[in-house]
């Protein structure tokens, strides 16, 4: 690959548009669920398990990420695995970042109520 299509990709991955939405990562051993939210799930599972390889969870902090971490340094990153539990209808832009942070809040609350999972 040339640097021309180098950047042509780079750009192209900048432009694609977000997908907002709700999910959970659940340990197969225990049944512990945790549950969060993402402005782009398609992109938080790497985040989040970056983060915990490095054993800090990225920029994720709390209770349920501490919970999360030493669930997984106790049984591994084979036990986990993540799911994308709802998203925001894609025909509907939130051009407000405070609005979806308010949307993905009050949606990731209700599914952790739903499940009774952890907050993430």
């Amino acid at each position: 690959m040339d640097r021309q299509q180098r950047d042509a990709a780079m750009e192209a991955y900048r432009e694609r548009p977000q997908q907002a939405g709700v999910y959970a990562i659940t340990c197969a051993i225990t049944g512990q669920e945790w549950i969060g939210s993402a402005p782009d799930v398609r992109t938080i599972q790497n985040r989040l398990w970056f983060g915990l390889r490095l054993g800090g969870g990225g920029r994720v902090t709390g209770a349920g990420m501490t919970a999360l971490q030493a669930a997984w340094q106790q049984h591994g990153e084979a036990a986990f695995t993540f799911t994308v539990l709802e998203t925001r209808d894609a025909d509907d832009p939130e051009p407000d970042p405070r609005r979806l942070r308010q949307w993905l809040t009050a949606r990731a609350a209700e599914w952790q109520g739903r499940r009774g999972a952890m907050e993430l």
